[in-house]
């Protein structure tokens, strides 16, 4: 069996995307509209929304944070690992929550919206009580985004 470390990095280094590749999403578009590079955005999954925004990202279910990472899974599943403080402690710009945004306006429970995660739900109402940050209807998607008050 060929191990990892015996690969030369010159098959890595082709194997991997490049820019163009891939068309650019309509959300990664409308993210770099509404933040600058200094910001900070909070998402449940990076992959290539990640790859074409032009600012720094927080994968709330710990891909790129340490402290979300090691934590232990409030319940059974993959990517349960959250920490709604820890993510509000940071102070994104937006925030991306995966579930239904119906369930934030008020229209679907959560559990219809397919919400499942203890964490989304804390995350949900954490975001609607601490009143520094506002529900965005208008971004080009069906998930719960918020955005930071300023």
């Amino acid at each position: 069996m060929t191990s990892l470390r015996s690969i030369p990095k010159i098959i890595a280094t082709a194997v991997s995307p490049r820019k163009g590749i891939y068309a650019q999403p309509q959300l990664s578009v409308w993210i770099n509209t509404q933040v600058t590079r200094d910001s900070l955005i909070a998402l449940p999954w990076v992959g290539i929304i990640g790859y074409y925004t032009d600012t720094r990202i927080l994968d709330t279910l710990g891909l790129n944070d340490e402290h979300i990472a090691h934590l232990k899974k409030p319940q059974r599943g993959i990517d349960t690992e959250m920490d709604p403080d820890h993510v509000l402690s940071k102070k994104p710009d937006i925030i991306f929550i995966n579930v239904d945004k119906r369930v934030a306006l008020g229209e679907i429970s959560f559990e219809e919206g397919g919400g499942w995660k203890v964490g989304d739900r804390e995350m949900i109402k954490l975001l609607v009580a601490c009143g520094q940050y506002y529900l965005v209807t208008d971004a080009p998607t069906d998930i719960i985004v918020f955005k930071r008050k300023y």
